[in-house]
């Protein structure tokens, strides 16, 4: 049975801080994206940084992408023209 990290807001934020420092995992115009080794040591340093595992890493910034995509497509496909209460909301 593995024990699963449950992330807090702050520690969240602090991932999406270390990640944003570090172009070559999140650009694909960084002349380092495309190498594993150097987006692994990246990944390695910022779980180092957190105190976690590179996997914990690897999972936690998939889910934050994955739900920032959600986002960016429930905002791109509200009404036009639909009011501040009909805007869609996420906790």
């Amino acid at each position: 049975m593995s024990t699963e990290k449950v992330w807090n807001q702050d520690e969240i934020l602090k991932l999406i801080d270390l990640v944003q420092q570090s172009e070559n995992i999140w650009n694909p115009a960084h002349n380092l994206y495309k190498n594993r080794i150097r987006r692994t040591d990246s990944i390695n340093e910022i779980a180092k940084i957190l105190g976690v595992s590179q996997q914990e890493v690897d999972k936690k910034w998939k889910t934050v992408q994955s739900q920032f995509r959600r986002e960016q497509h429930k905002v791109k496909t509200k009404k036009s023209g639909a009011g501040t209460e009909d805007s869609c909301t996420s906790a």
